[in-house]
């Protein structure tokens, strides 16, 4: 185990980067605190790292432009699901090159290999800064033998426990006087403000800019900070000077034993197999065949549009799992029998495919019918990239590397989040139900009034373009006066909590709302607020959910 050179420099990077938390998000709703925060997490480790002379992989360097990237598409966006999903993302790539930062051996994880690793990282989280702190020898150079010429004794007073010494040594002397001095020099203040009104009038106001009566809130933030602090140390030393030098894994090893014989998995594929034939075979008659093909069985488009779409996702994503089991647990002891396997799991995942395109079709007659939501949305982008990791399945089986499943769903996941938070869900939502109702089908105010800040440019642009029906610009228009005013109720928000999309979306409501003021606003005591269109009068929220 490589001992740090100075266990001070760990801390103090800590508990920088513990009381950047605190002060970018304690009461505040993060905004461009959490891309600020990510940058002082990065710039922390990078540094410890270079003091160190501990260097990133290189396919870490994408990991980190990685989470730069989410982080920053958690600022850009305001729509909810894409600032959880992004900053989800975010925080893996953080563990990810935290576990990872000297070996990138997570080109190489299993399944398991991920949970491995995390499950390391807490533990070492939670250990290293004890171990660190116990230890006291100093490293020893593994190509110095024992007399040789150009070893040199060691200096009284070197090494990194030297280091750890005298920080200390200097530190806690100023600890130990800063306890010692707060009694005495609060006896002594008391006294001498009742001896001087005007200093017991200066002092009164030093203590209220304390306000002493959140003490409790300050003892149990600065708890949390050391906490957190301690937490960090033991990741940045795991991350940098790692207990044990971790072997890259061998992807094509099965992490648990292969029990069950290759006659056994052949009769579960090639039943489920049949059963995905017989399904398709109905699928191409009464989905890919036609309306008329459908109304002959008694359903309409939007019965059969409603029916079994996430059904049919459950099936592909259940599938899937049953592959990676089999794959985990079937011997194949023969050229043969691998082969074999091969071509039942490619069959099975290329049924699978072809089940996706149903359910993927169901959703364009759903679309179609109702319009787009952002649940709609989320599902649409996430069929391609289910589709893409089945694809990719198909290929590592073909080509005998299925054990870098892991890195596939990797990509895949990163692919999705970042594909979530560059197409602007809110946006491309306005933009496909405006295009509908321009061809004749309605559109619903409510629902565009309630989309976030990320929905307010395109609702303008769509306003303003003189191709779009009068009848559809007038709801758009609605729609615009409904989101001024509820961003005029809205409190000012600390500078921690600034979102590029909000303020973006402001400075546009704010300076162009005279083009809207002939939709007035309807403030009812004991109803929500509405907003009046010619003769119809429009909520502001939906009343009820929009799948």
């Amino acid at each position: 185990m490589r001992i740090p050179r100075n266990i001070g420099w760990y801390w103090l990077a800590a508990l920088v980067v513990g009381w950047g938390f605190d002060f970018l998000f304690w009461q505040k709703p993060p905004g461009i605190s959490f891309l600020i925060w990510v940058v002082i997490a990065l710039a922390a480790g990078f540094g410890l790292g270079w003091y160190e002379k501990s260097r990133p992989a290189l396919p870490n360097l994408a990991v980190t432009m990685l989470a730069l990237t989410l982080a920053a598409l958690f600022t850009l966006r305001a729509e909810p699901f894409t600032r959880f999903l992004s900053a989800l993302l975010a925080l893996g790539a953080l563990i990810l090159l935290a576990e990872t930062y000297l070996h990138a051996n997570w080109l190489s994880f299993r399944l398991v290999d991920y949970l491995l690793s995390f499950v390391r990282l807490v533990i070492e989280a939670l250990s290293r800064p004890i171990v660190s702190g116990k230890s006291g020898k100093a490293p020893v150079d593994p190509g110095a033998e024992e007399g040789s010429p150009t070893s040199e004794p060691a200096q009284p007073g070197a090494g990194p426990a030297s280091a750890t010494r005298g920080f200390r040594s200097s530190v806690m002397p100023v600890l130990r006087g800063v306890i010692i001095a707060l009694p005495v020099v609060a006896v002594l203040a008391a006294l001498l403000a009742a001896a001087d009104l005007v200093f017991a009038s200066r002092l009164n106001e030093f203590l209220q800019f304390f306000d002493l009566k959140k003490l409790p809130e300050y003892l149990f933030r600065f708890c949390y900070i050391l906490i957190f602090a301690y937490l960090l140390v033991g990741v940045y030393l795991h991350a940098l000077l790692p207990l044990k030098s971790e072997p890259r894994p061998n992807p094509q090893k099965s992490w648990f034993p292969r029990f069950l014989g290759m006659t056994e998995s052949s009769v579960v594929l090639g039943s489920v197999i049949a059963l995905f034939i017989f399904f398709v075979a109905l699928q191409f008659r009464y989905l890919f065949g036609g309306e008329a093909n459908i109304s002959e069985a008694g359903f309409t488009y939007s019965d059969y549009a409603r029916r079994g779409f996430f059904e049919l996702v459950s099936v592909a994503v259940l599938t899937l799992v049953l592959y990676l089991a089999l794959n985990t647990v079937t011997r194949r002891e023969t050229t043969r029998q691998q082969g074999w396997f091969s071509g039942l799991s490619a069959v099975l995942i290329a049924l699978v495919l072809v089940i996706l395109a149903s359910a993927f079709q169901r959703l364009l007659l759903y679309e179609n019918a109702f319009g787009f939501s952002r649940l709609r949305t989320y599902t649409h982008v996430f069929i391609f990239w289910l589709a893409l990791l089945l694809a990719a399945v198909i290929v590592l089986e073909i080509i005998r590397r299925p054990g870098y499943f892991a890195l596939a769903l990797l990509v895949v996941s990163f692919g999705f989040g970042l594909t979530i938070g560059f197409l602007n869900i809110d946006g491309f939502i306005v933009r496909q139900n405006v295009q509908r109702a321009a061809a004749g089908s309605p559109l619903d105010l409510s629902y565009l009034a309630s989309l976030s800040a990320d929905s307010t440019p395109i609702l303008l642009a769509e306003y303003r373009n003189p191709a779009r029906p009068a009848a559809v610009r007038d709801l758009l228009g609605g729609a615009l006066a409904c989101q001024t005013e509820m961003r005029r109720m809205r409190k000012p928000l600390p500078w921690q909590s600034f979102h590029f999309s909000e303020d973006a979306a402001a400075r546009l409501l704010t300076q162009n709302q005279a083009e809207w003021s002939q939709y007035p606003l309807v403030k009812p005591m004991y109803r929500a607020l509405s907003v009046k269109v010619g003769d119809k009068e429009y909520l502001c929220i939906p009343a009820s959910g929009f799948d």
